[in-house]
């Protein structure tokens, strides 16, 4: 039993280093080295792994415990970007507005969901949500939805797959690139407040390493823009990495995390793996954010995601 244990944590060490390479991720560009954004998507897994060698250890042999103990407890502030401890909080605020996210994959086009008539199914729910902000990614037009625009009374953007529909005057709109990022200029009472929308590269098997660069790069264009804005932001979409990855901490800085102020349990928004969390809203500081919620609707291959905010 005593070679067993030790051949045992020999495989803890293993994962365990694993483990502590993912908290490197954020602060390591895949331009320089990109195996170890590759490591970082692992973290839930590697965590889950390790929770269940710190609970072995502490009831047969605790003085292997101590190791893992230590190492989760350094990462421990990464466990909130993937599972929402926040008592649930209903603001009643009259100047609450309510922000919707939602990659349709194509509303179905390709037939992914092998049912009929999941795009009314989509429009269906968006409608009943009732958003005055909504960012959706890779969109399709097409006669069905045509009836956002009269639902929003906002104007669909001809080819491009990504769309922000508002019930708020439109005053400037701007592509930052094609099929990436664009953003609009909304009016909001007397304040003006600029939205983007973003869907980075997506990751395929055949070319990883591409894809963690290309959203180096495409992160780095976004955020200067972002910097740039005169506007408070609000800045939606698919992000196509973790909360443990270059891509977020670089677009997230001095923003807020809708999901980290006030979601509660698992955060993963793709459908078909769990605790996966690539879709996001964040916000300018000065924006209060509350009510998020992930939508468990299986209508594409991402949930829907929302929040409502409210503008000092």
């Amino acid at each position: 039993m005593k070679h067993f244990n030790k051949f045992l944590y020999i495989i803890n060490s293993l994962i365990l280093f694993a483990l502590l390479l993912t908290y490197l991720t954020p602060l390591i560009d895949p331009i320089n080295f990109w195996p170890i954004s590759f490591i970082g998507l692992a973290y839930p897994i590697l965590l889950f792994i390790n929770l269940l060698f710190l609970i072995f250890w502490f009831f047969s042999w605790k003085k292997y415990f101590w190791a893992n103990f230590i190492i989760i407890f350094l990462g421990v502030s990464h466990v909130e970007s993937f599972i929402g401890i926040n008592e649930i909080e209903i603001n009643q605020s009259v100047n609450s507005i309510k922000i919707l996210s939602y990659n349709v994959r194509l509303f179905n086009k390709n037939e992914n969901i092998k049912k009929q008539d999941i795009d009314n199914k989509i429009i269906k729910f968006i409608k009943s949500y009732d958003a005055q902000i909504f960012c959706v990614q890779e969109f399709e037009k097409s006669e069905n939805t045509k009836i956002l625009e009269h639902f929003f009374n906002t104007k669909i953007k001809d080819k491009i797959k990504l769309q922000i529909f508002s019930v708020y005057e439109e005053v400037n709109y701007g592509v930052i690139k094609d099929n990436i990022c664009v953003y609009k200029d909304l009016k909001i009472d007397k304040d003006t407040i600029r939205v983007y929308n973003m869907h980075l590269q997506s990751n395929w098997i055949d070319s990883i390493k591409s894809s963690f660069q290309n959203r180096s790069n495409e992160v780095k264009i976004i955020k200067k823009h972002i910097e740039s804005s005169p506007y408070k932001v609000i800045l939606c979409g698919d992000l196509n990495d973790t909360p443990i990855s270059y891509a977020y901490n670089k677009i997230s800085k001095d923003m807020k995390d809708s999901f980290n102020k006030s979601a509660k349990g698992l955060g993963g928004s793709h459908t078909e793996i769990p605790m996966l969390r690539i879709d996001y809203i964040f916000t300018s500081k000065e924006i209060e954010s509350y009510d998020y919620q992930k939508h468990n609707i299986k209508l594409s291959d991402h949930f829907p995601i929302s929040c409502k905010i409210s503008i000092p």
